[in-house]
């Protein structure tokens, strides 16, 4: 079965032609040491809680799993003035319309959004990071 992960990174593979690369954590060391292509977006999950059981003599828990996506896109102004800020929002709008109220398996809800934030500015690259989650539950019988 496919991991939320890579359906994730396949989604936005399939959805958001202008990515030149999307892949997943390992190839963001890579750009990072400037090999990059650009504009990419790498997946990797960033964090998994679950609240109490709710049940005696068995496990019932609601979990939620956050995903990051990392975009990447140069970081330079090109000849119509638009500069490295403005082609990281087109990215992100079109990753938000791929991914807000899709659903990666039926054993999980819908992706929502949970929000995004500057990373960092290094190797003439921006880096932007989004995170959406999505909720499901974990069950055991003693």
């Amino acid at each position: 079965m496919t991991t939320i992960r890579r359906a994730i990174e396949e989604r936005v593979r399939g959805q958001v032609p202008a990515l030149r690369h999307v892949a997943g954590a390992a190839d963001l060391d890579a750009v990072k040491k400037g090999r990059a292509v650009a504009p990419s977006a790498h997946v990797f999950e960033v964090s998994r809680t679950a609240q109490p059981n709710s049940l005696l003599m068995a496990v019932h828990q609601e979990t939620t799993d956050s995903y990051a996506v990392v975009i990447v896109v140069a970081n330079h102004r090109d000849a119509s003035g638009s500069d490295s800020s403005d082609a990281c929002r087109l990215l992100r709008d079109q990753i938000a319309t791929a991914l807000i109220g899709w659903q990666a398996n039926p054993e999980s809800a819908a992706l929502e959004y949970v929000g995004g934030h500057l990373v960092d500015f290094a190797n003439q690259h921006l880096y932007w990071q989004e995170v959406y989650r999505t909720t499901g539950t974990l069950r055991s019988v003693a």
